[in-house]
Order: C-alpha cells, then structure tokens, then sequence
C-alpha cells in the first residue's frame, strides 16, 4: 500500500534540473530530467557520464519487462541443483490435509458431472465439459479442442471419460481416444473443490501426423453486462495506466489470464505460460462475439505443423462465484488506525494493517536472529518492536474489548534482506528482470531490500507456511493482510522463464502457485481453529483463480497517484471497468476498497470534517454501495461515515441479498439513463434498500419505480427517503423522485405491510 520509490542520489539532484523519482517496476529515466546550465569543461564530463550510464542500464532496460536478454539470465542466476543441507522446511507438507475451509462445500460427483460449491461441470463425452453451470444458469458450454487437417475442421472427441479418483476435496477425470488416425490425445483435468480446475493435454502420435492449426474453444453465455478483462505476464508489472478490458474482437498476443464476468458470475481461463505451444501464426488469443455467446480462442499450434513427437499443453479454468457470498460478510466491516469503542460500535471487526506485529518490515519471525541484530540499529529499530509478549496482548485485548482483530501487515511476493534464507536461496525464488523495493514500513526506519519473488518456486512458498504457521499458533491471530499481491511474472529460468516455438524467452506468473500457497496458509488456519481471514492487496490485477482461497481482496490503489481526485472515480474509469473488477458477487470473493482521497490531503488538518471530505467521501461510498464492496474507511468523513453505517445497520445490511443495478431481476427500477441502481433486500422483513447514484457530472432528478414482475406489491407501503424526496402512487404500483448531486448518491428505504 504505501508508495515505493527509489529516489535518486544527490549526485544526480545536482546533474539534473529536478529530483527525480524512479519508480520500482522498470529502471527508467525521469522524463522531466533537464541538464542545468554548466561550463563546457563541466558540461563535457556531465555528458560523458550520461553516455556511460546509457550503456551500463541498456541491458537492464532491454530485460525490462519482457525477457529480451534472458539467455543471460541463466548465468545470472545458476540452479542451485540438489540441495546439501536441505533446511527442516524445505520439503514440507503443511496445509495440504484433506480440509474444507470455512465457506466451500465439499465436492459431488455423479457420473462424469463434478459439482464444486454451487456450479456443475458437466463432461458427458468430451474432453472438457460440454456444459458449465453457475447460479442455476448455464454459464459456458461447448468446450472442446478442433484441429484442422487438409484443410477441414475436425472436432476432438474422445472414446473414453473416465473419474480416476475424488474425494471431497477434488476429483480427477482423464479423456483418451484417437481423434484422428495415428495421434492419440490424452487430456488429464484436476477439479478442486473452489471449482479451479487444471488440465494437461497431450498429443501421442504413433507416426507423423500433419495438421494445419489446433485450437482450444469455449463458448461463453453473452449477458449485457458481460466484460472481457485479460492480463499478460509481460505488461502486469506497472499497477497504473494499463488498459486490460479487452475490445472485442480481440485477436492478438497471447493472454496468459482472461476473465469474462458479467456482475453476478464470471468464466476464467488462464495458463502460468504458453511453454510447449507452437506460435506460428499471426495470433494467438482470439475473443469475438458470435450471436448469444462470446468466443475464446487458443491457438495451441497456429498453422501447419507436422506431429512428430510427443507434445503437452497446460492450462486451467473456474467458474464464479467460487462459493456463495454469506451476506454477515458486510457487518465484519474493516476499519483503518487505533481499535476503539467508537469504532467497535460502528461495527469494525477487523484491522488489517498491524506493521509491527513481525521483528522488523517483511521478515517473517517473531524474534530477530543474531545475523539480524547486527545490522539493525538497536536504539530506534529494535526497540521499536514491542516484542511477542506485548504484541500477544495486544490481539487479546483488541478481541475481548472491541471485537476487533488485528491481522498482521507482511507482503505476498517480497522478504528483506536481513532474512539469510533469502540469501541463500536467492537465485531460486527471485523474478526476473528484478523488481526490488527499497522503503521500510513503519515503525521502522532502516531501510534493506525488498526483491520480488516467485511462489512458483515451491521452495519459497515452503518456507513462508512454515513461519507463518509458527506465528499463528504464537500470535494466536486470526488472519493476516498480504500487501504485494498481484501475480509475479518472472523470466528467471529457475522459477518459470521459458522459451517459446520462435526461441524467444517468456515470462511465467505465478497464478497456480499462489493460489496453492493461500490455499495451503488457509488450512493452517482452519487446523489452528481460526477463522482465516486472508486479505490480500491486488489492486489492478484482478486475476481472480489466484485469490480463491483469500477472504477478501483490497483493490483500488491504482486511482491514486493524480489517477482520481475528490472521489470522482467515474472521470477516471468507466462504471463497466469498476464492476468488473471491484464487485464481489461474481467472484464470491469479498472486496475491500482502498479509497485515493486522503492521499491527496495529507497534514491537512482542514480537510477532516470538511465539505469537500464529505463529497469525496460519499462519492466513493455511492460507487461501493452501487457494487457490494466494503471500503477501507482511511479518510472517511467522519459523521458521515457514522450516519451511513447507522443507515444500513438499522436495515440490517448484514442479513440482505443484493442484486445489481445490472441485473434483469432488480425489483426497483429508474428513469434516468444517468442513474443506476442497486437494492438490497430482506425478503423475511419485506424491507428494500435502494441506493441510487447519479453517474453523471450534473445534477439529475429520477424518478424510481416497482418492477412488478419482480416483486409483488400491495398493502401499506412506508418509504423514508434521504432527502425527503417527493413521493406518490401511480396506479397502485409506488414510484419515488429523487434530486441527485453530481456522482452523488441517495438512498430510499421501502417497507411493505
């Protein structure tokens, strides 16, 4: 969460017009950078040092972010190969016990239908399931692999689908058959029971066998509220300024990660890397609309190539929403600073931001070992650790006076530089290019190292869960907030870096191995009886299948930074972008809002409580209400925040079903093209919550109105308005107008008797 940037030394201050700040992601020069005025003598030098630089960072930035020079990094980084001394972690198996963590319910399976937390993959007598279901609807159907040989489409189809195992926590299904003479295909699926499901394709020629292309289909169902969201390995570095809602057709590079959601449920496709493929076409990935359903493509061999040998393709899908969204979620509202009485009354059960809970910033101990001692000042920063004695009391006490938890601020992908295992193992787990942070969160001051890493070396992710388990039972915590994230894409041979048909090296994410690593911390979680509240800081990188095992993602930093001003989202970004990646119902998967406003007004002490406090704080509130999320409430207004939560207390927010302002079955309708509306909805009570929001940057009236054929109206019917807004019955169906500020919001609260 906090900025990381790397500023310049004071050599470079004085060479150049402006201090210039580089940011962490690439080495890049400051674009601002002028040359000050010097003699010819000085000026000489200055540009012969300026050259020097440009030879001595060519390398770094042609590696930068793509894997250009990666051939290098095979010397760069050497194999460590058997391991002598294998630490007591190294190889361990903790959280891989067969549990089902709170929430999920254990797999079914009947035939070849697998059925994992609400949806159904169907495989009748394909390759890969014939139908998918989520919600009671068909999601996506027809998904299956096609060649083309002499010139003619020919659809895969196996003489055998069989379930070679499960349980209640997976199920495994392998297709055979010889689609065409003298090539046998194999496809091998794994389905666990958070609907993540993993296939390996093979192809088994008995003698050469000639194709012009093979493809992998799916038809996805088209809704009018379907976007299509893809994120690349090369480009997923930078959190900012990336476009990665797709315009259809979209017919490219390949997409390592594709998501299709439509507000209420999502399809995912997504592959760490393309290794094994053979990319000798013009394209890889192919999205296009086609009637009812939205087309994805996967060219696996892009045109003629003859089968010689045996050849493996990987790649994996999901179904959202991973498992249904118990609505108590909104009332564990996560709060921001110092646990209080005030904030335990306006419902805080969670405080997710404890930077001292570890012996210093990204070092996952809770003692300090002697090689650390000694390079940690002991008179600021290891005094500045109250130590695990005090820090045990300080959950206890935040859980029994306030019902608050305190989870732990450590970061997904990075370790400091104090830890030796890093530096032992450094050149198995770091990413290449490097992407290395140089800051310290506080209370710390001194500031070590921070490399990126990769959970596709298993060995990393083995080390973390045994330290983490360790401090789970010591700290006696309850969760843990994960900054850092997004996938880590890396070119390092050792942890992913690959090579394509074309012998061009490419990167790998880590989207399998972080979802395992999740998965894995949440059974220890589970196994020490805690509740296993994982939130993890992805902002602008959405790839859901990672996260399926976290309890909530935090997503909006990417607005920061100039991105969004006073909480003015939609001048920024479109409201299909926001519900595409910040609304949770789709995924089932809780999203916390990370808001950019106070950012802007730090040391203002004007600014609390003001009028400008309030619009951007309600601003954001309109946007987060309009979509489900839960906000962080940093720079929230502070009478405002507490009139709100008052508001959705008495409705009781926390026992309500939601439906979107997307949604045909949405009970309460409006008139106004700029308005859009969301309710939620306490059937046992016959209450409405509707909140309406001006998406416009003009003030608007609306007029709302019942859908009757979503709910059945009659009796008596008390409404309270916001603003008091004018109210009357039309033809017995009650219809309500509303006055509404520029992206502001209002809401109506509907009782019927």
């Amino acid at each position: 969460m906090p900025s990381t940037t790397i500023k310049t030394k004071r050599y470079w201050r004085n060479l150049l017009g402006k201090p210039c700040v580089r940011s962490v992601s690439a080495i890049q020069p400051c674009p601002h950078a002028t040359v000050r005025r010097a003699t010819s003598a000085g000026l000489l030098f200055n540009i012969c040092i300026l050259i020097l630089l440009c030879i001595y960072l060519e390398p770094l930035l042609a590696n930068t972010p793509g894997c250009a020079n990666a051939q290098n990094l095979i010397a760069e980084n050497p194999a460590t190969g058997h391991i002598v001394d294998t630490p007591e972690w190294w190889d361990n198996s903790l959280g891989t016990e067969s549990v089902i963590v709170p929430g999920f319910a254990p797999i079914t399976v009947t035939g070849t239908r697998i059925v994992p937390s609400g949806r159904v993959y169907d495989w009748l007598d394909g390759y890969f399931p014939a139908s998918i279901v989520s919600k009671g609807g068909e999601l996506a159907r027809a998904m299956r692999l096609t060649a083309t040989v002499h010139g003619t489409p020919v659809d895969f189809k196996p003489t055998q689908v069989t379930v070679t195992a499960h349980s209640e926590t997976f199920a495994e299904i392998h297709a055979t058959g010889e689609p065409i003479p003298h090539l046998r295909v194999e496809v091998d699926t794994r389905i666990e029971y958070d609907g993540v499901a993993m296939s390996t394709i093979r192809l088994i020629p008995t003698k050469p066998v000639d194709i012009d292309g093979l493809d992998f289909h799916v038809e996805v169902l088209d809704a009018h509220a379907m976007q299509v969201i893809g994120f690349k390995a090369g480009s997923i570095r930078p959190q900012k300024n990336r476009n990665d809602i797709l315009q259809l057709p979209y017919t490219g590079e390949f997409i390592n990660a594709i998501g299709l959601a439509d507000g209420d449920r999502s399809f995912g496709w997504f592959a760490d890397k393309a290794e094994g493929w053979i990319w000798n076409a013009d394209t890889v990935t192919e999205v296009r609309r086609a009637g009812d359903v939205i087309n994805l493509r996967q060219r696996l061999v892009g045109g003629k190539w003859r089968i010689e040998k045996p050849m493996t393709f990987k790649m994996n899908f999901l179904a959202t929403p991973v498992k249904p969204l118990d609505p108590q979620w909104r009332g564990l509202r996560v709060m921001s600073g110092v646990a209080t009485k005030d904030e335990a009354r306006l419902g805080s059960h969670i405080n997710p931001w404890w930077t001292s809970a570890f012996a210093y910033d990204t070092y996952p101990y809770l003692d300090l070992a002697p090689s650390a001692k000694q390079k940690i000042p002991l008179l600021t920063d290891q005094r500045a650790y109250p130590g695990l004695r005090a820090n045990a009391a300080l959950v206890q006490r935040d859980l029994e006076r306030y019902g608050i938890h305190r989870l732990p601020y450590f970061s997904t992908h990075a370790l400091s530089e104090l830890d030796d295992n890093l530096l032992r193992f450094k050149s198995q787990w770091v990413v290449q290019p490097p992407r290395i942070y140089k800051d310290v969160v506080g209370p710390f001051k001194k500031v070590f190292e921070k490399p990126i890493l990769t959970h596709r070396a298993r060995s990393y992710s083995n080390y973390l869960l045994w330290q983490l388990n360790d401090v789970i039972g010591r700290l006696n915590i309850e969760g843990i907030y994960f900054d850092h994230g997004a996938p880590a894409m890396s070119c390092n041979p050792n942890n992913g870096g690959w090579q394509d048909s074309n012998g061009q090296w490419q990167p790998s994410l880590d989207i399998l191995g972080l979802r395992e690593y999740l998965k894995r911390l949440r059974v220890l979680f589970a196994l020490h009886d805690k509740a296993g509240y994982i939130i993890i800081h992805n902002s602008n990188r959405e790839v859901m299948p990672a996260y399926t095992f976290a309890y909530a993602t935090l997503d909006g930093e990417q607005y920061r930074g100039g991105q969004v001003r006073d909480g003015d989202y939609l001048a920024a970004v479109s409201l299909d972008e926001l519900r595409t990646r910040m609304s949770p119902d789709q995924y089932g998967i809780p999203v916390i809002w990370l808001p950019s406003a106070w950012t802007y007004h730090k040391g203002d002490k004007d600014w609390s409580g003001s009028p400008s406090q309030r619009m951007a704080y309600r601003r954001l509130m309109a946007l987060a209400l309009l979509h489900d999320t839960l906000d962080l409430p940093k720079g929230a207004h502070p009478s405002e925040r507490r009139k709100l939560i008052a508001v959705l207390d008495d409705f009781g927010i926390a026992k309500a079903q939601f439906i979107g302002y997307w949604s045909e079955h949405n009970p309460i309708k409006v008139d106004n093209s700029s308005a859009r509306v969301s309710t939620y909805i306490r059937e046992n009570t016959h209450s409405y919550l509707a909140v309406v929001m001006n998406i416009s940057n003009k003030p608007i009236t609306a007029r709302l109105v019942f859908d009757e054929q979503n709910t059945s109206v009659g009796g008596r019917i008390d409404v309270t308005t916001e603003s008091g807004g004018e109210i009357r019955a039309e033809g017995g169906i009650p219809s309500f107008t509303l006055h509404i500020e520029p992206r502001d919001f209002q809401w109506v609260r509907i009782k019927r008797h």
